[in-house]
Parts: C-alpha cells; structure tokens; sequence
C-alpha cells in the first residue's frame, strides 16, 4: 500500500508542506554524516569553500524540496544582504548596515505573509524565511560592532562580532546550513567561521555520534508523545462547545494538557534540528571542567527538564526555544538601553516578537495580553514576597511544595492561555478559548495588580527575613 502525502499529514495533524518539513529534519541526521565523512576527518578540516559548497547545496536542496520554486524568494534575500553588506564597506558607513539590512529582510518577510499566508498555521517559505530574518539582522549588527573599539562593547558582542565581511559565498553557507535552515537554532556568524576554518574544534576532531543520538531519540520520544496527546485532545476542544460539560477545573486541566502536547511538538522538532547540529559538529562546546567529556550543546534550543521543573514563565524561557529568546534579548532589549526602561524594552521586545511571526491577531493577543502582564505580574510579586522568605536551601519541605505546586499550576495555566494565540491565530477562536476558561489568565494577573497594594501594606508589617536572622 502507497502512503500519500497527505495521508501522512492527515494522521500527524498538518499540512503537506509541514510533513516535507518533518522529512528533511529527519533526513538532516543523514546530511551531517555525510558531512563528516566527505567534508571534515579525524585530523582537521579541509579548505573553507567545500564546507560552503556543501552547506549551500544541500541547503538548496532541502528548500526546493520542500518550498519549490519559492526557493528563489530565499536565495535572493541572501544575495541582496551580500551586497548590501559590501556597499556599506565601500561607503565606509558600516553602521547603517544593521539598519538597512533590518529593514529589508523586514520587508521581505512581511510581504512574504501578506501575499502567502492563509488563516491557518502555514509551512510555506515564509518558515525558512523567518528564521533566516534573525539570521542576517544579527550578521549585519556582528559585522558593523567589529568596527567599533573593543572597550565600547559589552560582553556578547565582544564574544559574537567580527570584522571583515562575509563573502556571498560564506553567507550563503553560513544562511542554508541545513542543521538550523527550518526551524533553527540560531548561532553567531562567527560561530559559523569558526567551524568551517577548524578553530572551533580539537584535534583530532572529537565523535559526536553518541550525543547526537541520544538527542534523535529524544526528539522521537517527544514527537510521539505529541501524536499519542492529540488522540485525547485536539485543538478544537478549546474553543468549542466539546468541554460544556466539564468544571471550570477540569476545563483548565484540558488546556494544560493540550499546551504540553503542542510543546512536545516543538521540543521534539528542536531535538531533532539539534542531533543534526550536534553530529556535524556545529554543537561543539569545548570540554566540561569536571568531567573532562566534550560538551556538544552550544546551540542547543531547548532544556526539556528544565523547562518542565521551573515553575515561573520567566525561569522558563531560559530553557526553551532558547537561541531565539537570546536572539531577542541580545539584539532588541538591550540595545533599547538608551531608553532608560525596562518595561518599554520588554513591551518592544514582544511586539517585535509578534510582528516577527505576522500579521494574525492571535500573535499580538498572544504576546501583548498574555506574557506582557504575565511576565510584569511574575517581577512584582517575586520582588515582593522574595525578602520575606529564607533561601531556597534553608527553606523548609511544605514551604517548597506550596510554592512549587502554585507556580507549576501558575507557568502552565498562563502557557495555556497565551499560547492558544500562537497555535489558533485568530481573535474569534482565542477569545472563545479564553472565555470558556473564565478569562483564569487574566483574572488571575487582574487579582495581583489589584491587590498588590494591600499586599505590600501587609508585607511591610513584618520584618524581613534579613531582619529576623539579624535579630535572632
């Protein structure tokens, strides 16, 4: 019996572009051994270009596949950064570079989804497009920072810049590198040039075989467990009458239940994308201090334990979809420093975040009515309870349930609310998602902002514990 296309994305929930998506992430494994058998060896690395040529085509390769013609749309978008880049050099005005380039890559991917986009979630190449968006933004601000004077810059952009431009030919090895081409990870240029001149690595060229298994098997566990929820919940019993009949608890239960399914969809793809990373070798960071063994975790985009034990939004964003929310603190917050606030850099960030992914309402629902306030309510209550409680290794066992069993119960009923955004897109489904769990995310940041007054009156009655261990 022949399996379709779109049979397969009957049963995986997606379209047929999405499940040609899925192929190549798992085709990508077999693309970074190739690469270390044809390109790299157990003594060095050859010739720069080849590392090039072969990201390149493979890159193209992976697009047409997928996007077809498309492909074009992509290819151009890293020509025209090329030259942009290179005029800028000649005018010698390297700072405009970043925002010449920030607004045509902007532009591309903007028009790409008024022209492309549906009212669903689409997998067309507008996907591969906004990851690669980042990816120039950030080579156009690492190449004008490695003109400035070194004491002028902070930390990452002394660690990430670079001062000689890309090649067309580095930058297009460097944009389809098929490990982070989909749906990432993104990495540092620098990073990139690294890799493909040897610098990056040891010699001889440590295995990674071991590791970037470990990583595939992972993201197939995830996957699965993706599929096996959507048996039990699918979307649409959110925002249908299909849940009537349950409690307001159990109500919410659902939608926590639902957002881990939809999470083990994206920490699986992620693994996935990162056993491919971590085979070719991109991965690589250095040797572990106390255990001597090389660490392979450099681009790695999600920590699914540590994402799943935090228990605030804000100790979990660390932990997942990591390089892109390092992307976002590291070339929009904090280059809003000279704005004085940190509350119009977060509200900046997240709106950039929304017009990133595109014009549908639920991103901006999402993002602006959901983790702003979130976020805003989790800074102000950990600022006002953190001085009246012990650290956590003095803190008693009931005190640690309470707070871990309130914050899980808080991280995953808020993840629930504001992702509905991401995954429904429009503003009649998300609403009708919110209102059939009694608006609990916004009631429940409403209630701190309301009485965080009398709390704080409250508070301020009691004497810190600083106080009572300096009184005791």
């Amino acid at each position: 019996m022949v399996v379709s296309w779109r049979t397969l994305a009957d049963f995986i929930g997606t379209s047929e572009t999405g499940v040609r998506l899925l192929v190549t992430l798992l085709v990508s494994p077999v693309f970074a051994l190739f690469y270390r058998l044809l390109v790299l060896d157990g003594s060095g690395v050859k010739r720069p270009i080849v590392h090039h040529i072969y990201f390149l085509s493979t890159g193209i390769l992976i697009c047409y596949f997928c996007y077809g013609w498309h492909t074009v749309y992509i290819v151009s978008s890293i020509v025209c950064v090329s030259l942009i880049l290179r005029v800028c050099e000649l005018l010698r005005c390297p700072a405009l570079a970043p925002r010449i380039v920030f607004v045509f890559v902007m532009t591309v991917l903007l028009s790409g989804y008024l022209l492309y986009a549906t009212n669903e979630y689409d997998v067309n190449w507008t996907t591969v497009q906004c990851t690669l968006t980042l990816r120039l933004i950030a080579v156009a601000f690492d190449w004008s920072d490695g003109q400035k004077d070194q004491a002028r810059m902070n930390e990452h952009q002394s660690q990430v810049s670079f001062s000689d431009r890309p090649t067309l030919i580095e930058l297009l090895g460097y944009s389809l590198y098929f490990g982070g081409l989909q749906i990432g990870p993104l990495f540092p240029f620098r990073r990139y040039r690294e890799f493909t001149e040897g610098s990056l690595f040891p010699t001889p060229i440590p295995s990674s075989i071991v590791p970037a298994a470990i990583q595939f098997l992972k993201s197939i566990i995830f996957l699965a467990f993706n599929v096996l929820l959507g048996f039990f919940v699918q979307d649409h019993y959110l925002y249908t009458d299909k849940l009537d009949s349950y409690s307001l608890v159990g109500r919410v239960l659902v939608s926590i239940v639902w957002v881990q399914k939809v999470f083990a969809r994206y920490v699986g793809l992620w693994l996935l994308a990162d056993s491919s990373c971590v085979l070719s070798g991109m991965g690589y960071d250095g040797v572990d201090k106390e255990t001597g063994k090389h660490k392979w975790d450099a681009v790695c985009n999600v920590h699914p334990l540590d994402m799943q034990t935090s228990y605030t939004l804000q100790s979990m964003i660390p932990h997942f979809n990591i390089q892109t929310n390092s992307w976002v603190l590291n070339y929009v917050y904090k280059r809003l420093r000279f704005l004085h606030s940190r509350m119009i850099s977060t509200v900046v960030s997240l709106l950039f975040l929304a017009v990133w992914h595109g014009f549908h309402a639920g991103y901006y629902l999402g993002f602006m009515l959901v983790e702003l306030p979130v976020l805003l309510a989790e800074r102000q209550a950990i600022s006002a309870f953190k001085p009246y409680f012990p650290p956590w290794e003095n803190m008693n066992v009931p005190t640690r349930v309470l707070l871990i069993s309130f914050g899980m119960f808080w991280k995953w009923t808020q993840c629930a609310y504001g992702m509905v955004g991401v995954v429904f897109l429009s503003a009649g489904r998300v609403v009708q998602s919110w209102v059939r769990v009694s608006l609990i995310g916004h009631v429940m940041c409403l209630a701190w902002f309301v009485g965080r007054p009398v709390v704080k009156m409250i508070l301020n009655t009691r004497p810190t514990y600083a106080e009572l261990r300096k009184a005791d």
